[in-house]
C-alpha cells in the first residue's frame, strides 16, 4: 500500500483537534508505542481491521481522515487514527470496541486525552506551589 504522511502533533494541539470548534467532538482510534516504520503500523492496523470483519476495506486512504502521532514524555510514540464523519458506514462499531479491547494497548481519542495526559506533562509546572 502506499505510504501515509503522519503528521506529528503535541498533546495540547491534540486536544484543540478532539473539540474541532464545532461543538462536536472528534473521535479516533489510539495506538499505543508504536516503534519502527510508521506506515507499516498505519497499514498492519488497517488490514487488521479488515481481516478481523471490523471494518469493509483495508483501504487507509479510505478508513482515517487523518493519522496523528504524539511522542510521550518518555518518548512512547503513539498513533492516533481519527475518523472520517461517515466512519459508521465503514466499521462495525460494536466489534470495533470488541476488538480495540482485545487489542490491548489502544484508547479512543477522547479517553486518551483524559487518562494519558500525565504521559504528555512536560517541565510547564515546575514552578507552581
Amino acid at each position: 500500500m502506499k505510504d501515509w504522511k503522519v503528521k506529528e502533533l503535541g498533546f495540547s494541539n491534540l486536544k484543540e483537534l478532539a473539540s474541532n470548534g464545532k461543538g462536536n467532538r472528534a473521535e479516533g482510534l489510539v495506538i499505543l508505542g508504536c516503534g519502527g516504520d510508521l506506515n507499516e503500523w498505519v497499514n498492519g492496523v488497517s488490514q487488521e481491521l479488515h481481516t478481523a470483519a471490523v471494518t469493509t476495506t483495508n483501504d487507509p486512504k479510505v478508513l482515517w481522515g487523518n493519522i496523528y502521532k504524539t511522542t510521550t514524555k518518555d518518548h512512547r510514540v503513539d498513533l492516533i487514527f481519527m475518523f472520517n464523519e461517515d466512519f459508521k458506514e465503514l466499521f462495525d462499531v460494536s466489534k470495533l470496541a470488541i476488538w480495540r479491547i482485545r487489542w490491548g494497548d489502544a484508547s479512543w481519542l477522547s479517553d486518551y486525552l483524559r487518562n494519558f495526559e500525565s504521559d504528555h506533562e512536560d517541565n510547564q509546572r515546575q514552578g507552581e506551589i
